[in-house]
């Protein structure tokens, strides 16, 4: 039995120690270039030649029965719930597994939550081809967590999502300043609002999108159901195309208020009210013009780190006149029975510039070649101090030995 008890305690050692060194000593390190803000001689629209009117709902974030982490129900389950509140995309993202029973739906999109740490620093993966499992599984520095995204951007064609960033500090303001290899930011979701990160971002210049979403754990429960979705404008709900609209920026997201015990037909309206309130955005003249086909309440605009720039009330139409140093603004639109609705930005950028997610990251953080040496370094002092540990362990079962044997003696 003390023999069994040894063997375990040498394994988790050895397991921890292998643990602590891929996180801390053998992870990639990378060097940064400062932050610069959007700058270049045009000013991008995400909503160019958008109609309000092909728009898909769409909720990106919610979990199924699937092992003793994950939800309530089954993926039937959920795809029952959320068509019935009028939501016309609905995957299944469950933790380290790409979810295949929808996989004949027309609406299918295989997606999955990445991320097994303490530290609740999770990405979502829409689109995904496969699941990278590699983690770290200890409180991630900003080195660990610019490789795990490094990792899975590996797949050009899909939307990395960092999910809840703000939620125990998962991701930090001083992250988001220099990470890049994603796309977007999960700013609302039952667990975090997180609008202050989405700005530190898009003051550092950053094009980085957002969605909002449920993130359920129990389809059976109607209050976790219709509390953020995100407004597609696309034709269908055809996979590819849901997907370029998200590269694009081409969608918005939605805060609807919420009242415990509410039906789901009463979410079903407060959806349908929204679903096509928004008719277009366009720039002309150094203006930016938007219109909606019923009043919005109040209607701001905000600027580098989300400052409060102007503010219409009660209008369906509206001009603002752009600032003549804009690097980014964005729009929300507020309605009187609480519903949110959060466009992304319009942005300076060079029109000749219109690089890919991993083209951009490259150009401003590159692995560190210096680190190299470091790694081997730490690798011989990993072995010695392996070597350290069993020799000690030896001694000890020695020790052990003769103290067993003189007490039976005596």
């Amino acid at each position: 039995m003390k023999k069994v008890t040894l063997a375990f305690f040498v394994i988790f050692c050895s397991i921890l120690i292998y643990k602590l060194a891929d996180q801390y000593i053998f992870s990639w390190h990378y060097v940064y270039a400062p932050p610069i803000p959007f700058q270049g001689d045009s000013i991008i629209n995400p909503y160019l030649g958008v109609k309000g009117n092909n728009v898909q709902v769409a909720n990106f974030h919610a979990h199924t029965k699937n092992g003793i982490l994950n939800g309530k129900g089954s993926p039937i389950d959920l795809y029952s719930k959320y068509d019935s509140i009028g939501v016309d995309i609905h995957p299944v993202s469950q933790y380290h597994n790409i979810d295949t029973s929808g996989l004949s739906n027309t609406g299918y999109i295989p997606v999955y939550e990445h991320g097994y740490n303490i530290g609740k620093t999770h990405q979502l993966i829409i689109g995904a081809n496969r699941v990278i499992n590699k983690d770290f599984v200890f409180f991630q520095t900003l080195h660990n967590k610019q490789e795990i995204l490094e990792r899975l951007s590996y797949d050009s064609n899909n939307v990395i999502v960092l999910t809840h960033p703000s939620l125990n500090q998962g991701y930090t303001l001083r992250d988001l300043k220099y990470l890049h290899f994603y796309d977007h930011l999960e700013i609302l979701s039952p667990y975090a609002n997180s609008t202050s990160y989405w700005d530190t971002v898009l003051s550092a210049g950053k094009k980085i999108f957002v969605v909002a979403n449920d993130d359920t754990h129990d389809v059976f429960n109607n209050n976790e159901l219709g509390r953020f979705v995100n407004l597609i404008y696309s034709p269908d709900n055809n996979a590819q195309n849901v997907i370029k609209a998200l590269k694009n920026g081409s969608h918005a997201v939605v805060w609807l208020p919420q009242k415990t015990g509410e039906s789901l037909i009463q979410k079903r309206k407060k959806i349908e009210n929204i679903k096509q309130v928004f008719q277009e955005m366009e720039i002309r003249d150094s203006s930016l013009y938007l219109s909606f086909l019923r009043t919005v309440d109040t209607l701001v605009l905000f600027g580098d780190a989300g400052k409060l720039l102007q503010v219409k009330q009660s209008v369906s139409s509206a001009r603002f006149t752009l600032p003549s140093n804009l690097t980014y603004v964005r729009v929300e639109a507020r309605f009187k029975d609480g519903t949110k609705l959060l466009f992304n930005p319009v942005y300076r950028s060079n029109a000749a510039i219109n690089a890919s997610r991993n083209e951009l990251a490259t150009a401003f953080v590159n692995r560190d070649s210096n680190n190299n040496s470091t790694n081997r370094i730490a690798s011989i002092s990993l072995i010695t101090l392996v070597g350290l540990i069993g020799f000690t362990l030896k001694k000890w079962k020695k020790i052990f030995s003769w103290t067993v044997i003189n007490e039976k003696l005596a």
